[in-house]
């Protein structure tokens, strides 16, 4: 899962939300939110949608 592995770069500080959010063509406030969720509830928090 492309999130995934966005995330974790993330929080190993190998990458950070605003560039992967330009790489994507998204808002940063998303990856942001995958964040968040990866933290709060792991992989399965990237599954769930609740939208």
């Amino acid at each position: 899962m492309k999130q995934n592995s966005i995330v974790v770069s993330c929080l190993q500080h190998k990458t950070n939300p605003n560039f992967e959010a330009k790489q994507l063509k998204i808002d940063p406030s998303t990856v942001r939110d995958w964040i968040r969720k990866y933290q709060a509830e792991g992989e399965v928090g990237l599954r769930i949608s609740r939208g």
